[in-house]
């Protein structure tokens, strides 16, 4: 996950409070002013969430849901890699993500 800066953590609780997304005929879209005014008002967040707190749920709405749909396209890399500094480390994830390749396919065949 990406590093939430100091003090802010409480916007992310917000934003899963709010619900993240909206899920319609076309996909996941970020939450609209409505449905952000509307948790607001009914969970007696409207005097605590600032306006600019309110803004930032949007965008991190927003931007949940742009890569959610980013990512549920075939062969997309993750927003983040792990960093890997030694040759050693990136062998053992090399072969780690080998062996779950041959494990799926075993799995895949025995099914048959």
């Amino acid at each position: 996950m990406p590093e939430i800066p100091e003090g802010s953590e409480y916007l992310v609780a917000f934003l899963h409070s709010a619900g993240t997304a909206t899920a319609t005929g076309f996909g996941l879209v970020g939450l609209s002013w409505q449905e952000i005014d509307a948790w607001a008002r009914c969970t007696d967040n409207i005097g605590i969430a600032t306006p600019r707190d309110l803004k930032i749920i949007h965008l991190l709405s927003r931007a949940y849901a742009n890569e959610y749909q980013r990512a549920s396209k075939k062969n997309v890399r993750p927003p983040y890699e792990p960093k890997i500094e030694l040759v050693e480390e990136t062998r053992e994830v090399v072969a780690k993500k080998a062996d779950d390749i041959f494990a799926s396919l075993l799995a895949f065949q025995s099914r048959k």
